[in-house]
This record gives C-alpha cells, structure tokens and sequence, in this order.
C-alpha cells in the first residue's frame, strides 16, 4: 500500500512504497520528476544541472544574454527557493571547481589576467554541458579567453525577485563555496618540488625518498624519452644539453624504441623531474617511481615505475 505525501504536509511531490522509498510521478501542479527530487532533497546534481542548462536555455536568441537565460530564470521562478538555491549552489560547486591554477595558465598562457575576467570566461563551461565539464577538467579541452557568459551568474537572483515579486538586492541566499576566482586556495598554490613530492608518493601507496633530479649545470628543466615497455629514461638538459640516463643501462638504451614525453595537458615538453625510491630494509632500492611537473602549466603526472632486479 502507498502513502500520499501531498504538497500541505510540506511542499513534497512523492509517494511512498511498502519499504518506504520515495516514488515521484507526474501530475497536475507537479514539476518534471527529476525536479521534485531536486526539491524534496534541497541538493542538485551535477548531471541535473546540466541537463537544466541543456534544455532550458533558448540559443536561437544567442546574441542577447537575457533573452538565451529566459527558460532558465522562468522555470527556476515556477518552482521556488529550494529549486534556485539548489541550482545556485551547484553552479558555485561547478564554479569552484575549475577555478585552479592550471586551468587559468592554460587560458592565459602565463599572461596577466583579472579575476573578473577568468569567473566569466569559467561561466562558458556552464552552458555547454557535463562532458564540455569534464574535458575542461582533464585538461584534454581548453577555455578560449575571449569566451564569456557572466549573465548566467545571476539567473538566480532574478528568478527568486520574479518569484517573490521582490528586488533583487533582497535575495536572501549564500552558496556553501565562493565561486569567485582564487577562493579555490588549494587549487591555487604554487606548485614545487616538494608538491611533487608529495604527489609522486600519494601515487606510489608507500613509503618513498623522493629526489628532485638535477643536471650537473644546475639545471631542472628537462626532455624526456621514454620507453615503458622496456622500462627505459633519458633526459636532455634544456640549458646545456647534457643527457641522463635514470637507472637505465646503455646497453638497455640502445635496445629501446624511446618516445618524447610530453604535458598530457597543453603538450609542452619542458619538465621538472623527479624520481621516488622505494627501498628494502638494508637500503637496497628495489622499485623507482618518476613523477614529471610541467613547467608551463603546473601539470602533475606520473612517467613510470618499475622494480629493480
């Protein structure tokens, strides 16, 4: 037998099932379904967000920000304060999200910039969808710098003073984070050789001396060739041109079909190098993990690891 949980008893749009889960259905007066969850749990989703900004967004108007946002800022309007106040919460997760140190080197290539500007150019990745997100985030897809669509940041604040009948300086909700550029301090630090340190270990799973690798000039910057399959390293210093081998033989070199490294993220292939030793109880290594930064855009990532026989 199912229990009516009706919109009096609390604003709720589901009923429930013998064992008590909540079961949302379509009806006159109820929103679209995945929209009752939204508001029932006061939370929304990534993919939820999403997919508001894919169908409610009227692109046959590009060109006039409000008039683009007008389904947006209705249906959030329909539906009330836990509806805008969820969408605004996860837009400033989204938001906070890429507000990073890597993501802005890569839309500024190193170039003076304002905060203004990278929040709005941020606000682009709002309006183009959850995989547009993701590549952003992995770095396989880079924001142009002449993007922008700030407009979208205050589609809540217009939605509740439409709602309410009310101006907007009166809207009464703060997100959880700041999506404001640099609230993100974590994101934001300064990458160094002990960041890469740490992050070589956080991926190796134990215990490890880790060494920044230097070329005898004092010089960190380096190429890099590698074979995996073979389980080979050299690297050409970028100042003086020196090559290092790193626990390779040359025997072993020259058997190899090495390939250049490159940053998975803007492709540069100048890198800082650094190698983990994980070691047996009398100090002998057995296994050597390398970790790479690239000096153009602070990305971190792994080269390799293999045990030493």
């Amino acid at each position: 037998m199912k229990k009516e949980v009706t919109e009096a008893a609390g604003g709720k749009y589901y009923t429930l099932d013998e064992k008590g889960r909540k079961c949302y259905t379509d009806g006159p007066g109820k929103p679209p379904i995945f929209i009752q969850a939204i508001i029932d749990n006061q939370k929304m989703s990534a993919v939820d967000f999403f997919h508001i900004t894919d169908a409610y967004l009227n692109w046959d108007k590009q060109g006039d920000d409000e008039a683009v946002l007008e389904p947006l800022i209705a249906l959030l309007a329909e539906w009330g304060d836990e509806l805008i106040f969820a969408f605004e919460d996860r837009m400033a997760q989204i938001l906070y999200s890429l507000d990073t140190r890597r993501i802005a080197n890569n839309v500024y290539k190193g170039e003076h910039f304002s905060a203004d500007d990278f929040l709005y150019t941020r606000c682009v990745v709002l309006v183009n969808g959850k995989q547009y997100y993701n590549d952003i985030k992995r770095g396989v897809r880079r924001l142009g710098a002449d993007l922008e669509f700030e407009a979208i940041l205050y589609a809540p604040v217009c939605a509740w003073a439409r709602c309410h009948l009310r101006a907007p300086e009166a809207y009464p909700h703060v997100p959880p984070v700041s999506y404001e550029t640099m609230s993100n301090r974590e994101a934001w630090r300064e990458v160094t050789p002990t960041t890469l340190a740490d992050f070589i270990s956080a991926n190796a799973q134990e215990p490890l001396e880790v060494q920044q690798v230097f070329c005898e000039c004092g010089c960190q910057d380096f190429r890099v060739r590698q074979d995996s399959g073979c389980g080979a390293i050299k690297l050409s210093c970028l100042k003086c041109g020196t090559e290092k081998l790193l626990f390779t033989s040359t025997k072993l070199w020259e058997e190899c079909r090495p390939r250049r490294r490159k940053c998975g993220n803007c492709r540069s292939e100048v890198l800082n190098v650094s190698v983990g030793l994980a070691k047996w109880p009398d100090g002998h290594v057995r296994r050597v993990y390398f970790g790479a930064r690239c000096i153009k855009c602070d990305e971190l990532f792994m080269l390799a690891n293999w045990s030493l026989n």
